[in-house]
């Protein structure tokens, strides 16, 4: 399973985060998308799937959602990884979106 990583210029709230997401999910062979706020209007996108995403078709679904693409830095702090605030699986589990662990 290939797991990447990407920066994401714009989102500031919860919301910016669901939107980013469920343009996301619109890619094929996105199996698992997750997404966590940073500083100063960035976030960090994690894609999990099958293969990796293609970077265009990834910049399309981010400009939809009104985001840009930038490249990310690692999500380790460290060594301990951060495990992102909102996460979706594939297109029929929304109900698996959750902030700071409320749903």
């Amino acid at each position: 399973m290939a797991v990447s990583e990407f920066g994401v210029t714009g989102p500031v709230c919860g919301v910016c985060l669901a939107e980013l997401l469920e343009q996301v999910r619109t890619i094929g062979g996105v199996t698992n998308a997750a997404a966590d706020l940073r500083s100063a209007g960035t976030a960090l996108l994690v894609l999990r799937g099958p293969a990796q995403v293609s970077t265009s078709e990834l910049g399309g679904a981010v400009a939809r959602a009104g985001f840009a693409l930038t490249p990310a830095r690692r999500a380790r702090s460290r060594g301990r990884y951060r495990e992102p605030l909102l996460a979706a699986g594939a297109a029929g589990d929304r109900d698996r979106n959750n902030v700071g662990g409320v749903r």
